[in-house]
């Protein structure tokens, strides 16, 4: 049972988009519900026509204040499928194009050198911090002197991990295996 109702002037064709991929045996539930932002998409901006201008799709594929690349990513796809239905069926509508979101820049990791380490273990040593401040820090003092520690071991240990052979990594040896 297909519980999801459209109200815009597609929604036929929303509808029939979403039977026709159940029918070839998709779940197409989560979309179901994609289609419901975009149907309201189109009842906010009065589509009074059969049709899906260029800028109509662009206000749509316009990303939001709160979304993050990938969730505007994937709310374009959704809208990308709906449109080429319309095209495959006779209606008028501006695909948008694949690539239209930007891939966030890769991240290089960063090798830190022995003089590097040494400062951040510096001043992670001249933390101060309120114990209301960090929820690791209390008026326990094992836990001021465990910590350090732990995180000292933690990152020698996946720095070691990440190049994968025994090294010193600030006069700490550590032997993997």
């Amino acid at each position: 049972m297909n519980d999801t109702v459209y109200t815009s002037i597609f929604k036929k064709e929303l509808q029939d988009l979403v039977d026709l991929k159940k029918a070839l045996g998709f779940a197409y539930q989560t979309e179901a519900c994609a289609f419901r932002r975009i149907d309201s998409f189109f009842i906010e901006n009065g589509l009074s026509g059969k049709c899906i201008t260029k800028e109509l799709c662009e206000l749509w594929c316009h990303k939001r204040s709160h979304e993050s690349a990938a969730n505007q990513a994937a709310r374009i796809s959704t809208f990308r499928v709906f449109c080429s239905y319309l095209n495959d069926i006779g209606l008028p509508a501006y695909i948008p194009p694949k690539g239209f979101v930007r891939k966030c820049a890769r991240y290089d990791a960063h090798i830190y050198t022995d003089e590097e380490l040494k400062k951040f273990f510096a001043a992670v040593d001249r933390n101060q911090s309120a114990p209301g401040e960090c929820p690791y820090r209390s008026e326990v003092s094992v836990l001021s002197d465990i910590i350090p520690e732990f995180v000292n071991r933690h990152i020698v240990y996946s720095a070691c991990s990440f190049i994968g052979t025994d090294s010193f990594v600030s006069g700490i040896h550590v032997v993997l295996g």
